[in-house]
C-alpha cells in the first residue's frame, strides 16, 4: 500500500505596487518575488554609490526587508531620486492562495 504524502502549501506573499493611483498586485514566494524584481533590485543597486541614495540588499530573506529594498532601490534609480511608484505589502486572501495553487499544478502539467 502506497503512502500518500501530503504537500505543505509554500508561504505566499503579496506585493502591492502603487503609480499614480493604480494598484496592482503581484503574488508569490519570497523567491519567487525576489526573482521577479530581479531587475529592479539590480538597477538601484548599480545606482547605490551615488550621494544620498540606499544600500540595496539583491537577496533579502523576508517580506519587510524585499519591499524596502525594492522600494529604495525603485528611488534610487529614478532621474530625480524619488520614484512614483511604490511598493507595500499585501494581506493574502483565501482566493489569492487557491488561484496560486491553480497556477502552480498548471505549470507541473
Amino acid at each position: 500500500m502506497a503512502t500518500v504524502k501530503k504537500v505543505k502549501a509554500p508561504k505566499i506573499f503579496k506585493i502591492l505596487s502603487t503609480r499614480r493611483g493604480r494598484t496592482s498586485e503581484t503574488v508569490g514566494t519570497i523567491a519567487e518575488l525576489t526573482q521577479y524584481f530581479s531587475y529592479t533590485l539590480e538597477c538601484g543597486k548599480s545606482y547605490e554609490w551615488e550621494k544620498g541614495n540606499k544600500k540595496i540588499n539583491v537577496a533579502p530573506k523576508g517580506i519587510k526587508s524585499l519591499v524596502k529594498n525594492i522600494d529604495n532601490a525603485k528611488n534610487n534609480s529614478a532621474a530625480n531620486g524619488w520614484s512614483d511608484t511604490s511598493y507595500s505589502e499585501g494581506t493574502i486572501t483565501e482566493e489569492d492562495k487557491i488561484k496560486y495553487m491553480a497556477d502552480l499544478e498548471s505549470q507541473a502539467a
